[in-house]
């Protein structure tokens, strides 16, 4: 099986840290390439061939530059990026910004957690939202 590929977009480099840490202890194979704010990930992405795109996006809504709301906006309405599996991860608990992320397409919607063992359980859905991506992908190969 190939390494899944994750793009985490966050501008805190200690969430980032602790991210990172958490993935690379998990059994799945994971390559994570980071960004400190929605412009970085927009020009990777329009910088990647089809096929080669991320299994996972988790994203960060309070970020510099271009923040998370807006980076989920251009992502979801472009064809070609509509498909790839984003997951908010954010400190904010408020609804409004759940109900327009969800209005906006993301995939999922987590609250960074207060423990590291907690933050392991929400890596654990990141991988598997990530697995069930390739795994469809690698079908439409076929």
């Amino acid at each position: 099986m190939n390494d899944l590929l994750i793009y985490l977009v966050d501008d805190d480099e200690d969430d980032r840290l602790l991210l990172r840490q958490a993935f690379q202890q998990h059994t799945t194979p994971c390559r994570i390439d980071e960004f400190t704010d929605g412009v970085g990930i927009i020009d990777r992405l329009t910088q990647t061939t089809t096929g080669a795109y991320p299994n996972l996006i988790l994203l960060d809504l309070n970020m510099p530059r271009m923040d998370g709301f807006a980076t989920l906006k251009v992502i979801k309405e472009n064809n070609a990026w509509q498909t790839i599996p984003v997951v908010v991860l954010t400190t904010s608990d408020d609804m409004r910004d759940r109900q327009r992320t969800a209005r906006l397409g993301a995939d999922d919607y987590l609250v960074k957690p207060p423990s590291y063992s907690q933050l392991r359980l929400i890596i654990d859905r990141g991988v598997a939202i990530a697995r069930q991506d390739a795994d469809t992908n690698n079908a439409s190969q076929c």
